[in-house]
C-alpha cells in the first residue's frame, strides 16, 4: 500500500516493483488511498487532482518513449541521411 503519493511516478513504480524483487510469489496488489469529497462540496480534491496528474505525466512519458522508439522506417531512414549530411 502506497501511503502518500510521490511527485514522480517512477518512484511509486520502483517501490511496487520491490516487492516481486524480494521474492514474492503471490499475487502483489497496490492500493493508492485517494480521499474524496462525498458530500459533493469540492468537485475534486487534492488527491484526485495529484492522481490525474501523475496519469497524464506518465503517459505523457511513455508515448515519448513510444515515438522515439517507434518511428516508421522511412522515417529512421531520412534522420540517417540528415545525421550523416550534418557529420560530413
Amino acid at each position: 500500500m502506497h501511503y502518500g503519493r510521490w511527485w514522480n511516478p517512477a518512484i511509486e513504480a520502483q517501490a511496487t516493483d520491490r516487492a516481486y524483487r524480494i521474492g514474492q510469489s503471490r499475487e502483489v496488489h497496490v492500493y493508492l488511498p485517494i480521499q474524496v469529497d462525498t458530500t459533493g462540496k469540492i468537485p475534486r480534491t487534492f488527491d484526485q487532482l495529484l492522481h490525474q496528474r501523475l496519469q497524464r505525466k506518465e503517459q505523457l512519458s511513455s508515448s515519448m518513449l513510444a515515438d522515439a522508439f517507434l518511428q516508421p522506417e522511412k522515417d529512421k531512414a531520412k534522420a540517417q541521411e540528415e545525421l550523416i549530411r550534418e557529420l560530413s
